[in-house]
């Protein structure tokens, strides 16, 4: 889903089509216990973030993960945390 050939290009992005067909996007990862917002985050995947925030089924409130030092943080939390500045602005 990270794949950058797809920036820009005339076909559609995987991740358009898994949003269409997925009713549950919040499923939190097995290794990392991150939403897929989360690790988009954690990843800088801008286009990514953005992309599961046009999702009305994306929650930007969950704080799912395994890793101590992101406990208790929500998507925006985890971005300032990282100083990610294209994201927080999304």
């Amino acid at each position: 889903l990270y794949d950058p050939s797809y920036c820009g290009s005339t076909s559609e992005h995987p991740l358009h089509i898994l949003l269409q067909k997925s009713k549950n996007i919040n499923v939190p990862l097995l290794e990392t216990g991150r939403t897929p917002l989360l690790q988009a985050i954690h990843a800088q995947h801008c286009r990514t973030v953005c992309l599961l925030l046009q999702n009305p089924s994306c929650n930007v409130n969950l704080v799912a993960s395994k890793k101590t030092s992101e406990l208790e943080k929500s998507a925006l939390i985890l971005a300032c945390q990282i100083q990610c500045l294209p994201i927080i602005r999304a």
